[in-house]
């Protein structure tokens, strides 16, 4: 198959996950095969230093063409102009590339007009949903739906109904979500997969090779990963008189992170508290038996928590979106039930200390976790359920455009009887 790929970010352009999630696909239907492409929006190469992913040119195109709407600077007529430059940029590469597929990933910040693109060039479409990303342009409530309503009939405008369907969802509270606000057809729950380690070859050791007063907080460094959260539990369970450290692997928000280090500071933690930056996390979560996973948002999914379970990590997180979904409590990790920031302090600081008293349910957990990562999550696992998606629809396009070229064709034929038949008896 020909597949171009549509999405805002692309590594080393990155936010979260779902940004690495997208790559590892684009890199599996790649060696699969198949011919992919990928369009994203305009990133200054002067960026990679920074860039939390390698930016080694991947074998395959992208073409970093597209323009960002500016939320800052709100104005009808430069989002016209970002809509109508993106409409024109995917209508040119679908001409020139000639996809059997325009597979779509996250189009917040570049505006619907892909999409539209691709209704109009007639090219089967795929949406691969990590987050409820049409929320920022399907507004709820009567007024947003007046100012819909007045676009569809003003001339000038990308605007028209959205209409997702093939739809691939990464969980299911998700799924539900979609169906219910976007009404949603055709729609697959796929998780998101890691890649297997080979550390998962040889059993864990007899003996743990770390304690688990030492916990790691992986990802990204914002407020609604909640990283806050869990330097409140190593204040208040050092003040206790518990030796725990917390490693922090990760970059974000510099405000928010120079916040988090005044904190530190302030309570005097540095000696239990490190902020590492970016890592090699499939060199560092083998130091770890404990992580973390404190956010204070609604989890699309958490890749990072499968690849800490993959490394049999007992991860401590809400028991909410994402997370409940991967996570049975006490089975293959723990979930505390979400409440006020002081209440979610506290019941991860309980489960921390059952852990720290009890190494032996550490190890059953690490186990577990690892048992269920690789029976479920594998990159190559869930990928193959996607790429299985796509050439099915893919095909069935195939089989509804034969159809209708044989309609066609037979309206045709029997035009052409009808006249030879009318020119007969005259």
């Amino acid at each position: 198959m020909r597949i171009l790929v549509v999405t805002n970010h692309y590594p080393p352009d990155v936010v979260g996950g779902y940004e690495k999630a997208c790559a590892d696909t684009v890199d599996f239907l790649h060696a699969q095969g198949h011919t992919v492409q990928v369009l994203s929006r305009q990133w200054p190469a002067a960026d990679e230093s920074a860039a939390p992913f390698s930016a080694v040119k991947p074998p395959y195109a992208i073409q970093r063409c597209l323009h960002t709407i500016d939320y800052h600077r709100p104005a009808y007529t430069q989002k016209w102009r970002v809509e109508r430059h993106n409409y024109q940029m995917t209508r040119t590469h679908i001409k020139d590339f000639q996809p059997d597929l325009v597979y779509f990933w996250s189009q917040r910040g570049i505006g619907l007009t892909p999409i539209f693109a691709a209704e109009d060039a007639a090219v089967p479409r795929v949406f691969e949903m990590g987050d409820i990303w049409p929320s920022s342009y399907i507004k709820p409530g009567l007024k947003a739906a007046l100012k819909r309503g007045l676009k569809f009939c003003l001339p000038g405008f990308y605007q028209r109904p959205l209409r997702l369907s093939h739809v691939i969802s990464v969980s299911h509270w998700m799924a539900r979500e979609l169906t219910a606000r976007f009404h949603v057809g055709d729609l697959t729950v796929i998780p998101n997969g890691t890649a297997l380690p080979e550390s998962l070859e040889t059993p864990l050791p007899a003996t743990v090779a770390y304690a688990p007063n030492r916990a790691l907080f992986a990802g990204r460094l914002d407020p609604e990963k909640g990283l806050h959260l869990a330097l409140s539990a190593v204040r208040n369970l050092r003040q206790a008189g518990y030796d725990v450290t917390l490693d922090i692997a990760g970059t974000g928000d510099a405000a928010y992170i120079a916040r988090c280090q005044q904190f530190v500071a302030e309570h005097q933690l540095e000696q239990a508290v490190r902020f590492l930056g970016w890592q090699d996390m499939a060199q560092f979560y083998p130091r770890y038996q404990v992580m973390l996973m404190p956010t204070c948002m609604r989890e699309p999914f958490g890749l990072v928590l499968i690849e800490a379970m993959m490394h049999g990590l007992n991860v401590i997180a809400p028991d909410a979106y994402g997370p409940a979904e991967i996570l049975t409590d006490g089975v293959t990790g723990w979930l505390f039930a979400t409440g006020s920031a002081s209440e979610q302090v506290q019941r991860m600081q309980e489960i921390w200390l059952h852990l720290m008293e009890n190494p032996e349910t550490v190890r059953r957990v690490s186990l577990r976790a690892r048992h269920q990562a690789r029976s479920r999550y594998v990159l190559s696992q869930v990928k193959s359920e996607v790429l299985q998606v796509l050439q099915q629809v893919v095909e069935r396009a195939r089989i509804t455009s034969g159809s209708e070229r044989q309609v066609k064709q037979n309206r045709k034929q029997n035009t052409e009887r009808r006249n030879a038949h009318v020119s007969h008896l005259i």
